[in-house]
C-alpha cells in the first residue's frame, strides 16, 4: 500500500518519545473491542473501530485536522487503511506504529487495561 508522504512510520520507541514530547497528541488505538479487552491499550488512547466502518467514518469525522495523531492497531496494516482515509479527508498531521501494538509489547512498552 502507498502511504501519503506526509505519513510517518514510527518505531515503538520512536512513537513513545512522540507521546512524551507531545501533550496535545491523540493517540488512537484502531483495533476491536475484544483486542483491547485482551490485550490493554496504549495508556491515554481514544478507541475507534476500523473495522466498523459505519463508526470509523463518522468518528473521523469528529476529528479536529489541527491536531497530532499516532495510529495504532495490532499490526500495522489497519493503520495504513485509516491512514489513507485520513489523508483522504484532508488530515496532515498523522503518524503510524510500525508493527502495531505488537511491535510495542516486544519492545517491552507498558499497557493498561
Amino acid at each position: 500500500m502507498n502511504l501519503p508522504a506526509s505519513v510517518q512510520q514510527l518505531t515503538p520507541e520512536q512513537s513513545a518519545a512522540l507521546i512524551q514530547s507531545t501533550p496535545d497528541l491523540v493517540i488512537v488505538d484502531l483495533r476491536e473491542d475484544w483486542e483491547l479487552k485482551a490485550e490493554g491499550i496504549i495508556a491515554g488512547s481514544q478507541h475507534i473501530d476500523y473495522l466498523n466502518s459505519k463508526l470509523f467514518a463518522e468518528s473521523i469525522a469528529k476529528l479536529d485536522p489541527s491536531k497530532s495523531y499516532l495510529f495504532y492497531c495490532a499490526i500495522g496494516g489497519r493503520s495504513q487503511l485509516a491512514a489513507s482515509a485520513m489523508a483522504a479527508k484532508g488530515f496532515t498531521r498523522f503518524s503510524l506504529m510500525a508493527g502495531g501494538l505488537d511491535a510495542w509489547i516486544r519492545a517491552g512498552k507498558t499497557l493498561v487495561k
